[in-house]
């Protein structure tokens, strides 16, 4: 005997679940009328495979494929399997594309970092240091021009120029390997001929 589930409306309104033995939808209906309950969706959920012990063709019952939900004629059937499952996919999302893949340098670029705010340091360094020395500051910096005369601060603040030049002209050209080896000797022998003629 087919199996049914069903849910439906006890007296007080309350929506109820549940499964039944019957022989036809009809027959699931008036059993659940005579439990005192208003069915609002039935439908088989397994057919009778007694008749038929190789669960194949069974003539005298549905297929699968045409198990349709049978309701009150005020309430819509439910969506077959296929027709929910093609819903589903519907509404999910669409794949993304994949996104541009960018090539990170954490190393290079904390470096350039740290180089870009040591050089704004030596400027603000360089400006105070320059105001001091051609008038007063209306306040004192301890060790300002003990920092504005040293070699060693213009040596630091140099590299870190250079530093910032090779990195960017090696992006320029592409990040290549041989650049990268090319822009950074070049950026050591502008430091090193300063160093030499200072």
């Amino acid at each position: 005997m087919p199996l049914y589930s069903y849910s439906a409306l006890n007296e007080k309104g309350a929506r109820m679940h549940g499964t039944l033995d019957a022989v036809s939808i009809d027959e699931a209906q008036a059993a659940i009328r005579k439990q005192g309950l208003t069915p609002e969706e039935v439908f088989q959920i397994s057919y009778d495979a007694s008749k038929d012990a190789a669960y194949g063709d069974v003539a005298s019952e549905q297929s699968p494929a045409q198990w349709q939900t049978e309701t009150d004629a005020s309430s819509p059937a439910l969506p077959t399997a296929a027709e929910a499952h093609s819903s589903w996919c519907l509404e999910k999302e669409a794949p993304r594309e994949d996104p541009v893949r960018k090539i990170y340098y954490p190393f290079t670029d904390t470096l350039r970092l740290y180089a870009g705010w040591l050089l704004a340091w030596y400027a603000v360094v360089y400006a105070l240091g320059y105001y001091q020395s051609t008038r007063n500051l209306p306040f004192e910096v301890p060790y300002l021009m003990g920092i504005y005369t040293s070699p060693l601060v213009l040596s630091f603040t140099l590299a870190s120029f250079l530093f910032l030049l090779a990195t960017s002209l090696h992006r320029l050209v592409g990040r290549g390997v041989f650049a990268g080896i090319f822009f950074g000797l070049l950026g050591i022998a502008l430091f090193v001929l300063y160093r030499m003629n200072v």
